[in-house]
């Protein structure tokens, strides 16, 4: 959980810098898309055209929900827990693996509101999944952040 949450808080810190950066918001679209396959693949950035600071106050998100998306980007809900509640969803590409936690959602009702606390990236096939398992990713199977290849680590991030 320590892991998670480190990872969690340095995502957000290097975001925070980046933030800081004499980009414009649409120079830093075109960037992505430019050099991130699965963006432009899934055509993101048009989907998020449409959000903006006078509609962010009435709750107005893109369609499309966190579980559907992410599903359909190739991750897996997490194991589902006590009263049909799953908090992680996870993704293993060859050998490595990356599980996003957040606040939990009952099975069949996905498109609710949730907070991601953080990801964490580990060596793929080392966490049991299933109905009740309540398998975490272990110390020795975490990779740090510094072992995550650039592109990946992107390509989940976005």
């Amino acid at each position: 959980m320590d892991m998670k949450r480190t990872v969690f808080f340095f995502t957000l810190s290097l975001a925070a810098m980046l933030a800081h950066a004499q980009l414009t918001l649409e120079e830093c679209q075109r960037r992505a898309q430019d050099n991130y396959p699965l963006v432009r693949q899934y055509g993101l950035i048009e989907k998020a055209r449409g959000y903006d600071l006078s509609n962010a106050g009435k709750g107005y998100l893109p369609q499309f929900s966190l579980s559907g998306k992410l599903q359909g980007m190739g991750w897996y809900r997490g194991s589902v827990q006590d009263a049909g509640v799953y908090y992680t969803f996870y993704r293993e590409d060859g050998d490595m693996g990356v599980e996003l936690e957040f606040s939990g959602r009952y099975v069949g009702d996905e498109n609710d509101e949730v907070t991601v606390y953080g990801a964490a990236f580990y060596r793929a096939r080392t966490v049991k999944r299933g109905s009740y398992v309540y398998d975490t990713i272990k110390k020795e199977n975490q990779y740090k952040l510094d072992q995550v290849s650039p592109r990946y680590f992107s390509e989940i991030v976005l």
